[in-house]
């Protein structure tokens, strides 16, 4: 996965690969050229929930790119939903943007991201 961050005043980009044989999924939050640690906690159709080492800001605006073995979908628009302490760093939840009103629905982008929550969900358990 890549994950790019378009905000005025940051740009952070994850990268993982999408290891879907291991729980929990981890990845990387490069920002400049410190990589830091983060861990995917939840992930389904709709959204995904992140640990990470830093908060970031609700409303931050993010292009993702899935790419794995069976599934690749580049360029998933989202956001983040809200930011808070959790454990030892903080909980960021994300919602993807192609579901939030009819003009923006892509069938495409909802069957890839259900197949990727179907194997995240089979292998999490």
């Amino acid at each position: 996965m890549r994950f790019t961050f378009l905000s005025p005043f940051i740009i952070l980009i994850f990268i993982a690969e999408l290891h879907l044989l291991f729980r929990p999924l981890f990845f990387s939050l490069m920002i400049g050229k410190n990589p830091a640690p983060v861990t995917c906690l939840d992930l389904n159709r709709y959204g995904m929930a992140v640990l990470c080492p830093r908060p970031l800001e609700p409303g931050t605006r993010l292009l993702m790119d899935f790419e794995g073995k069976y599934i690749s979908e580049s360029r998933v628009c989202a956001r983040v939903i809200e930011c808070h302490p959790f454990q030892t760093g903080y909980r960021v939840s994300v919602q993807f943007s192609y579901c939030l009103n009819k003009k923006g629905y892509s069938r495409a982008v909802d069957n890839a991201l259900s197949r990727i929550e179907g194997f995240y969900n089979r292998f999490a358990n």
